[in-house]
């Protein structure tokens, strides 16, 4: 039996980016009930379509306008590469929509490729994050609990798994 299998039972997770919807069945697998999102209307009914018999609710959504009424929703959120995809102009409203998704006491599972160096925006996208990106989800009340480093990138120094925690407001 798989040591994570049931890890969600009883909680929302939320999938930021969901392109053909592999995490978010993985995340249904482990027990949460999942909501997934993408911008592109066609990835998601590609992934209704693979995917019809899910209780994963599939959802056309565009990160950048927000969505006010997931405020605060999701025991667990995943981002995986999204910020980076889109021009770095919108860097500050993505984290903080994000941010909001967290329920108090949740937690976001981030994964970025990095680069060391200083930002440059010439090229792209991708435009690679820094390490810079922890203290602004940190300004929106996430604590990070954990950072794993890989030297696995194909595009730049190196990918991180970050884990933040959303702080119980007092």
């Amino acid at each position: 039996m798989d040591q994570h299998q049931g890890i969600g039972k009883g909680k929302t997770a939320l999938v930021i980016g969901c392109g053909m919807g592999d995490d978010a069945i993985e995340l249904s697998q482990q027990g949460f009930m999942v909501t997934a999102f993408d911008v592109a209307s066609s990835a998601i009914e590609l992934c209704k379509k693979r995917f019809s018999n899910s209780s994963v609710k599939f959802v056309q959504a565009d990160l950048l306008a927000g969505i006010p009424e997931w405020h605060g929703q999701f025991d667990f959120v995943l981002e995986i590469f999204t910020i980076q995809a889109l021009p770095p102009k919108y860097e500050a409203t993505l984290i903080q929509h994000i941010s909001d998704f967290v329920a108090e006491n949740g937690q976001l599972l981030l994964i970025t490729e990095m680069q060391k160096a200083k930002r440059t925006f010439e090229n792209g996208p991708p435009w690679l994050l820094n390490s810079n990106y922890i203290s602004s989800f940190e300004a929106y009340g996430l604590k990070q609990l954990s950072l794993s480093r890989s030297n696995d990138s194909h595009l730049g120094d190196e990918i991180h798994l970050c884990l933040f925690e959303k702080v119980a407001n007092k």
